[in-house]
């Protein structure tokens, strides 16, 4: 109620209850990795190899919740070759996959609650980078898949399912660099 101009009628509060939240879920995600890069002689080729690891686990925690418990876990490589025409001008292409442990179902559909499955994104790319003085030019394609959570009508009820895939087709041009000394 009030502002700069006229006082706050209200007194403060002294002290603020004290009151656990209440959660839904507890999510954990763990994961490890392991990455490297073999250089060729001379500097020009490299490639890099990896692969990585990652648990999720989500719990029940509050009476009422209707979402199973979840343990999924998944395994994603990662590589990516690059070639240096000059210490300017790179090309790339590079192959990576992640994890989701899943998500729960929203307010608003008749499965809210229910958890919907583990997935993985896999995203390719091939790109230039051209670096001039302080200034970084890229140009990359891109195609990114992941599952797809859609909304399904049964009847007067709307669900929320996981069927099919989203797909992400594009080019991305960066510059990233100073403009000025400062």
């Amino acid at each position: 109620p009030g502002n700069i101009y006229h006082t706050n009628d209200v007194p403060l509060l002294v002290r603020l209850p004290k009151k656990s939240l209440k959660t839904q879920y507890k999510s954990i995600m763990t994961g490890w990795h392991i990455v490297d890069t073999v250089t060729a002689p001379g500097d020009k080729l490299h490639l890099v190899l990896g692969i990585h690891g990652h648990r999720g686990e989500r719990a029940r925690n509050y009476s009422g919740s209707t979402a199973a418990p979840v343990d999924a876990s998944a395994t994603c490589p990662t590589y990516a070759l690059v070639y240096k025409f000059t210490p300017q001008f790179t090309m790339y292409a590079q192959h990576s996959e992640s994890f989701s442990e899943g998500s729960v179902v929203g307010a608003g559909y008749a499965n809210m609650g229910d958890t919907i499955p583990p997935a993985k994104t896999r995203q390719n790319e091939i790109g230039v980078k051209y670096a001039n003085k302080d200034v970084l030019y890229t140009l990359a394609f891109f195609d990114i898949t992941q599952a797809n959570n859609i909304d399904v009508m049964r009847g007067a009820d709307k669900y929320q399912m996981q069927d099919g895939e989203e797909r992400h087709r594009g080019v991305e041009l960066g510059v990233t660099g100073k403009i000025a000394p400062k």
